[in-house]
């Protein structure tokens, strides 16, 4: 079924529709629609690089590499218009990095890998009034396939990563010095871990890939107050590449992932429990997923989309999703979304001030650690 939606600019887009009915119910509930249009295409085709949605309602798109290039260039998507500009340029290559909205509006874009292929310890701030990016202090390690996020009092935690091998130390950044400083340590050195802000202050950190090249189950919690990690309950799945998702009661949604590097993703999710520190299992995904992301709507909705069905596995039983499923925290189940319009993994999604899912770019094939094709296609999903 077709309809149109009218957005700001007064433009007509024509959407694809799935509509989703309660069990047993008549009524039906908003549907979630994915619109061809206005998003248009990235100037730049990127995958591993980052969506910041800015004070303005504007997302700048940085980093990232297109295939063996290397753009310094950003963008930002407009909205209002569906239209995506050119604004400031990168000081260096920041792939796989990560980018944190600070509380001064200004964006801390920390690591990644450089143009060699090496994790690197350059940050850069990026200053939507002027529409530049300026050197900040560099982090105490190199980072690549770290964990941010934005802590109460306006610092930055950064938590493992890949310096050379995995590793269990974390950092602060502070805005206000511009500088970094080193923090307590996780209990196992891993990169691709998940850190979230917690309603009550503290940060939860999840799984990853350890050493050994094996997923972990470990969980820790920072405490800003006190500058240390404590332990918590495990995951009952060894999980790395998997997404956290903060849920709109305060617990916390772990889906996919996948055992060890090169192993199938998993489709099962789980639950972190913030008052009984525990994680339970909850309904399993209908196609099992790593590298993917997955995004809380307004209405408590989250929208999982993409991923592969092995970790950087590659090889035929490599294989990118355009499938998208919704969890419905209330029931505990997944169903499924309007696909996107192209298998995606290592995308981002970021949620507008308008309510919609902006889904940008990405990979659809992994051979090793290469996609057979990066995209500069975006999609965008809302509710109707």
């Amino acid at each position: 079924m077709r309809t149109q939606i009218f957005f700001r600019s007064g433009r007509a887009i024509p959407v694809l529709v799935a509509f989703l009915t309660a069990c047993g119910d008549s009524v039906t509930r908003p549907a979630l629609v994915l619109a061809t249009a206005p998003t248009g295409s990235l100037p730049v085709p990127r995958v591993l690089h980052t969506a910041t949605l800015l004070g303005s309602g504007m997302v700048l798109i940085e980093g990232g590499v297109n295939l063996d290039s290397f753009p310094l260039t950003a963008e930002l998507f407009d909205p209002a218009t569906g239209h995506w500009r050119p604004t400031g340029t990168l000081n260096a290559v920041h792939l796989s990095a990560t980018a944190t909205l600070l509380k001064n509006g200004q964006v801390l874009v920390a690591g990644g890998k450089g143009a060699p292929g090496n994790p690197i310890a350059t940050a850069e701030l990026y200053d939507p009034a002027a529409g530049l990016f300026t050197n900040t202090g560099s982090m105490t390690l190199p980072r690549v396939y770290a964990a941010a996020t934005l802590l109460a009092d306006g610092r930055v935690l950064l938590v493992g990563g890949l310096p050379s091998g995995p590793t269990a130390t974390a950092e602060l950044y502070d805005p206000t010095s511009g500088t970094f400083a080193a923090t307590d340590s996780v209990r196992t050195p891993a990169d691709f871990k998940t850190a979230t802000l917690l309603n009550n202050g503290r940060v939860l950190v999840t799984g990853g890939r350890g050493a050994d090249g094996q997923a972990i189950t470990e969980a820790d919690l920072y405490d800003p107050g006190t500058g240390s990690f404590s332990a918590t309950g495990s995951m009952l799945v060894a999980r790395a590449g998997h997404v956290a998702t903060l849920l709109a009661n305060g617990d916390v949604l772990i889906t996919g992932g996948a055992p060890a590097i090169g192993g199938a993703a998993t489709a099962t999710a789980e639950v972190y429990h913030v008052a009984a520190g525990s994680f339970s299992l909850t309904g399993s995904m209908a196609h099992a997923r790593a590298l993917h992301t997955a995004t809380l709507f307004a209405n408590g909705m989250v929208l999982v989309a993409g991923g592969d069905s092995t970790f950087y596995g590659g090889g035929p039983s490599s294989q990118s999703r355009s499938a998208t499923e919704l969890y419905d925290p209330a029931t505990g189940m997944f169903s499924r979304g309007p696909d996107m319009s192209v298998p995606r993994e290592s995308h981002t999604a970021t949620l507008l001030a308008n309510g919609a899912v902006l889904i940008t770019g990405g990979g659809d094939g992994t051979i090793g650690y290469s996609p057979t094709t990066v995209l500069a296609s975006a999609d965008l999903y809302l509710w109707h």
